[in-house]
């Protein structure tokens, strides 16, 4: 419905081009500040704009709200795929490639000191955490370090002992184990918290007929 302006001088109000305005003299014509808006809005607007425009609106910006919420979750989506593919596939062939580039010296004499070190481990257990702190300290201030991609250890590996670039070469690891040694003779061996097999299996026979009595 068209509004003839001559019969809204008296109100001073007319609609014209979809657009309703305030006639502030005859022959000047300006728009309320309040309601220069489109009249197809579906929420504000003059109440005399078309209902098939301002259902087209809405629709449309309905449309555009569910197609911006489906790209944020798409977005969301393959931000968490490539931080899980990052995380299982990357660390695997790092290691590798780090380990093939800081191979061990596979010496009759590093074997057997690998697996006595291992050995000393099962059967006394780690060395006391005083010992641990003063290798971990003495090694802190060796630059006989080296830092291998795809390990996150504070202190990285040696480079004199041969060991190489695997995990249980790690020298917060390595400290850990009671026959061992600095390559270099700054620290030498010790015994576990455990002292040998026969202390071990005495502390846990006692940590289990504790932890009965505590039940």
């Amino acid at each position: 419905m068209r509004l003839d302006p001559r019969k809204t001088i008296e109100n001073k109000r007319f609609f014209k081009h979809g657009t309703d305005y305030l006639e502030t003299n005859i022959d000047t014509d300006k728009p309320t500040t309040d309601r220069l808006i489109a009249n197809y809005s579906s929420s504000m607007g003059s109440r005399h704009g078309s209902k098939k425009y301002r259902d087209y609106s809405s629709n449309m910006v309905q449309q555009r709200k569910l197609q911006m919420e489906a790209e944020q979750k798409r977005y969301e989506w393959l931000q968490r795929k490539e931080k899980l593919i990052r995380k299982i596939k990357s660390p695997i062939p790092t290691r590798i490639k780090s380990f093939f580039s800081n191979a061990p010296k596979f010496t009759p004499k590093n074997i057997k000191s690998y697996v006595r070190a291992e050995l000393s481990n099962i059967e006394q257990g780690p060395v006391s955490l005083p010992i641990y702190e003063e290798r971990k300290k003495i090694c802190g201030e060796c630059p006989h370090r080296k830092f291998v991609e795809g390990y996150k250890d504070p202190l990285g590996f040696c480079t004199k002992c041969g060991c190489g670039a695997n995990p249980r070469a790690q020298l917060t690891v390595k400290l850990k184990l009671p026959a061992t040694s600095c390559p270099l003779n700054k620290w030498g061996e010790s015994t576990g918290i455990y002292e040998s097999l026969w202390g071990k299996i005495k502390y846990i026979i006692k940590r289990r007929f504790s932890h009965g009595r505590d039940l």
